[in-house]
């Protein structure tokens, strides 16, 4: 029961830091995840460098990393 609460939580943490990005930055990793497209299909969807796709969710994911690590240490 603990775990499933702590599992609840978390995922109440994921669904609010996600809500919080800024539109483009939530559309891209809607792309790449639920939409299964590579960064260079969203690249091509977005009209912005392959690259500047691969920075931009590197930085989102490393974010949202540090939320949940920093959460689990309170």
């Amino acid at each position: 029961l603990e775990e499933v609460e702590e599992q609840q939580k978390q995922l109440a943490l994921l669904d609010t830091q996600l809500r919080n990005l800024p539109l483009d930055t939530r559309r891209i990793l809607e792309l790449k995840h639920r939409d299964g497209k590579t960064c260079e299909e969203i690249a091509a969807d977005t009209g912005r460098p392959v690259g500047t796709i691969k920075s931009l969710l590197a930085r989102t994911y490393k974010a949202l990393r540090e939320t949940f690590v920093s959460d689990s240490v309170q």
